[in-house]
């Protein structure tokens, strides 16, 4: 078994794109039946189904690939973010040679490097410090929500008086993007698409019965932070 891992950048949709790039090169080598991929909640396993000294035929199999779809800017140009001026440097010429190697480890776990293509963050060891970072992050929220910081003072003052806030968590995973609230029946549609143990909080003038509704913003920022 050959198995291939994303780079955790931190951007879902981002992962997601790789995850399935990297399972087209397992098909278009063994064929469909031959490549899984697995969500492991912030980046992806791709399993090819073959032995470990087929791993040079998996690698002619991406350098094809890549000279089939960036032997000129015309591709690049037509894909959606992908901006003009980097769509010309993204091009493969005749004699260049790719390895799937970065995507071999699990790197999100080593020591990040500016040679590395994941995240810039300092890498957290420790629970504690990983808990500090949740916290902040919480807090922040706090702050964006009363108004007191945002990227300028006009960005921060809409949020100063907010009509409802609905907050999800929960202990056992990650979970999917919520509904917009431009549209009315957004909370019952987000509570459907939240997995088991998922717990609901909510501030504002309704009574939702799908939710905990709070009487303060304080009482949910308190709960959120006696859960990290």
């Amino acid at each position: 078994m050959i198995k291939l891992y994303t780079p955790a950048t931190g951007f879902p949709d981002l992962e997601a794109k790789i995850a399935y790039g990297l399972a087209r090169v397992g098909i278009e080598t063994f064929g469909m039946e031959k490549a899984t991929i697995q969500d492991n909640g912030g980046f992806y396993t791709i399993a090819i189904d073959t032995n470990e000294d087929e791993f040079d035929k998996i690698e002619k199999t991406f350098n094809m690939l890549c000279k089939r779809l960036l032997s000129s800017s015309y591709i690049p140009f037509s894909t959606p973010g992908v901006a003009g001026r980097s769509a010309e440097g993204v091009s493969v010429t005749e004699n260049e040679i790719f390895s799937l190697d970065s995507y071999r480890p699990i790197i999100f776990n080593a020591e990040n490097k500016k040679s590395e293509n994941i995240c810039r963050h300092n890498a957290v060891d420790d629970n504690n410090g990983r808990k500090e970072r949740i916290k902040v992050a919480i807090e922040a929220y706090r702050y964006l929500i009363s108004g007191q910081i945002g990227a300028s003072l006009s960005h921060a003052v809409p949020h100063g008086n907010p009509l409802e806030i609905l907050v999800a968590y929960s202990e056992t995973g990650p979970l999917p993007f919520p509904i917009s609230p431009m549209y009315s029946d957004y909370i019952s549609k987000t509570s459907g698409l939240m997995p088991q143990n998922t717990t609901l909080l909510y501030w504002g003038s309704n009574s939702p019965k799908e939710v905990n509704k709070k009487d303060t913003i304080d009482k949910i920022f308190t709960e959120l932070l006696s859960k990290v």
